[in-house]
């Protein structure tokens, strides 16, 4: 069983994504134990109260990952990973390829875990945060090759340079699923990408793992008539798959 002593969540640079929470959540338990506190005893401290709860309702919002990944997703991975309310710092790579990192760096992983804890795991929050930091670290890297694969200079790189891209880091994609990709981010239609376009489409490969939106779907359609339970998985031996191929 992992023992925490101590979580550096307050350390400079990295986002403090529990700070404002904590605090909301603080006044609730408040709120709860001393009702008396919000018992109006005239007309116009009832409107107060009205208006403080509405602000607190307001600040009841879900933590979210600050780079876009699907929440859901996230979920998914917390509860593969979770053991006694925590992620254990060895299965961290594992669970970031799940989210959808591409073979994730051990010292990207390092770096980022090591600003979060001190310790030999993290809560779901302070991985969210790990997820962030791992992002920001594998944006930059994404940016400087994005610079060298531009061969114009444009700023923008266009389908052929993207399938190059790809290439350099051990990624060979089916071509309509390139196509697909780059269809649904090349916003303007202008046939080529900018960075933040282009860190978008990366994206989407990863979570989609190199298939297109269509076959996706498909998997899941299938995964989920046979996840009975909805726990996220199914028994593969009792499964009859045949029966979902297609015709």
């Amino acid at each position: 069983q992992m023992t925490r002593k101590k979580s550096i969540t307050d350390f400079q640079g990295v986002p403090k994504l529990m700070k404002g929470q904590t605090a909301a959540a603080s006044e609730q338990r408040d709120a709860r134990d001393a009702p008396e506190r919000s018992v109006a005893k005239e007309d116009g401290d009832g409107d107060e109260n009205i208006q403080a709860a509405a602000d607190l309702k307001d600040d009841e919002v879900e933590l979210v990952l600050r780079c876009g990944i699907d929440m859901a997703r996230f979920q998914s991975v917390w509860n593969r990973f979770e053991n006694d309310n925590a992620i254990h710092h060895d299965d961290v790579p594992s669970a970031l390829a799940r989210i959808g990192f591409v073979g994730p760096e051990k010292k990207w992983v390092e770096d980022a875990f090591s600003k979060v804890t001190e310790f030999n795991g993290v809560s779901r929050e302070e991985f969210m945060q790990v997820v962030d930091l791992y992002d920001e670290r594998q944006r930059e890297n994404f940016e400087e090759k994005f610079i060298s694969c531009d061969a114009d200079g444009s700023g923008q790189m266009d389908i052929a340079e993207f399938g190059d891209f790809l290439r350099t880091i051990g990624i060979e994609p089916m071509k309509h699923v390139l196509q697909e990709c780059f269809d649904e981010f090349d916003e303007d239609r202008s046939g080529q990408l900018s960075f933040d376009e282009f860190y978008k489409v990366m994206t989407l490969l990863a979570q989609r793992e190199g298939f297109s939106k269509t076959e996706v779907q498909d998997f899941e359609a299938v995964f989920n008539k046979f996840d009975a339970f909805c726990h996220d998985e199914i028994d593969v031996q009792g499964a009859n798959l045949k029966s979902c191929n297609r015709s």
